[in-house]
C-alpha cells in the first residue's frame, strides 16, 4: 500500500517533495510547484500531497487518542487511512466534490488540537514518508469504493468528533455519571441520533475502563425519554467543566446538528420523538475493537 498514489493518476500533478524526516516542503512556493508522485518521491526525502482542488482530496487529521478512538463511529467511511503506528495520530483521506479551507478544532489552549479538516491551501505528508519522530507512515486501509463527500457535511462531522473527543478527555472518576447525563441531555436537546449517542458513550466507557457502562447507558436512555425542559445539558456541562469548555462542546454539537439557538433557552413541552422509534435498538450497537 505504500505506493498507493503511484498507481492513481500517475500524471496528475498534486504532490510535493518534503525535506527528509520533516513535514516541511523543499520549495518555498510549494503550492504552485506540484509534481507527479514519481517526480516528488526523491530518494531520502518525504512526500506530501496538495489537498482540496489540486487533488480532489480532503484530509482529517486525528490528533489525539480520543479522536482516533471515536472517529469510525462519527465520520463517514474514508477512501484511505494511514498512521505512524501510534494510538494518538491517524489520517482519514476523502475524495470530495466540494472544498474549503483548513479548520482546526482545539481543546483548552492553542496546542491542544483534537482534530482538524485540511482542504484548500494545505498539504499532508503521506506514506512512505518518515515522521519527524522516526516512524514510517503506512496505509492501514484503502477503500476504492468509498463514496465521495461534501466539504460542509464532513466539517459538521469533524465538529461533532471534536466535541465527543473533549467529553472523553474529561470522562474522569467522580463525574462520569453526571457527564453522561449532561452530554446525552445536550445531544437529545439538539437532535443527535440516540443510537449514535449511546454508541459514543459505550465506546468512551470501553476506552476509559469505565466498568459502570450499564449506569451510563441508563443515563442516555433517561435523557432521551425526558421532555426538553427537564433535560440536563449545557448548564450541567458548565457546572462540571466550566463555561469555556462547555460552550466549546455545545457549539460543536450545534454545528453538527445545524442548530443555532442558545442552549440555555431551548425547551419544549414535547418528549423527544426519535427515541421511541429507536429505544429497542440502542442496546444492540456493536463495540468495535
Amino acid at each position: 500500500m505504500a505506493d498507493l498514489f503511484s498507481t492513481i493518476d500517475q500524471g496528475f500533478q498534486c504532490f510535493i517533495t518534503l525535506k527528509p524526516n520533516t513535514k516541511k516542503p523543499v520549495s518555498k512556493d510549494w503550492i504552485n510547484n506540484a509534481k507527479t508522485f514519481e517526480e516528488a518521491c526523491v530518494s531520502g526525502s518525504n512526500v506530501g500531497i496538495l489537498l482540496g482542488k489540486h487533488s480532489g482530496l480532503l484530509d482529517i487529521g486525528l490528533d489525539c487518542k480520543e479522536a482516533v478512538a471515536l472517529a469510525d463511529i462519527i465520520l463517514p467511511e474514508p477512501f484511505a487511512v494511514f498512521d505512524r503506528g501510534t494510538d494518538d495520530s491517524t489520517h482519514y483521506l476523502y475524495r470530495s466534490t466540494t472544498f474549503g479551507n483548513r479548520k482546526t478544532f482545539n481543546g483548552d489552549g492553542p496546542k491542544t488540537t483534537l482534530v482538524e479538516l485540511r482542504g484548500d491551501g494545505s498539504q499532508t505528508m503521506i506514506p512512505p514518508s518518515i515522521h519527524p519522530e522516526g516512524h514510517e507512515l503506512r496505509y492501514s486501509l484503502i477503500n476504492e469504493n468509498a463514496a465521495t463527500v461534501e466539504y460542509d457535511e464532513l466539517l459538521k462531522a469533524v465538529a461533532f468528533l471534536a466535541a465527543a473527543s473533549e467529553v472523553m478527555q474529561n470522562w474522569k472518576v467522580g463525574q462520569r455519571h453526571d457527564l453522561a447525563l449532561a452530554f446525552s441531555g445536550l445531544c437529545a436537546k439538539e437532535g443527535v441520533n440516540p443510537n449514535l449517542t449511546m454508541h459514543l458513550v459505550q465506546r468512551i466507557c470501553q476506552f476509559t475502563n469505565d466498568s459502570e457502562y450499564d449506569e451510563r447507558a441508563k443515563a442516555v436512555r433517561t435523557s432521551f425519554h425526558k421532555v426538553d425542559s427537564c433535560l440536563s445539558g449545557f448548564i450541567k456541562l458548565q457546572n462540571l467543566l466550566g463555561y469555556n469548555t462547555a460552550k466549546r462542546i455545545a457549539d460543536r454539537v450545534r454545528h453538527y446538528c445545524g442548530t443555532s439557538l442558545n442552549l440555555e433557552y431551548l425547551s419544549t413541552s414535547k418528549t423527544n420523538p426519535t427515541f421511541t422509534k429507536t429505544v429497542n435498538l440502542v442496546e444492540t450497537v456493536v463495540v468495535k475493537g
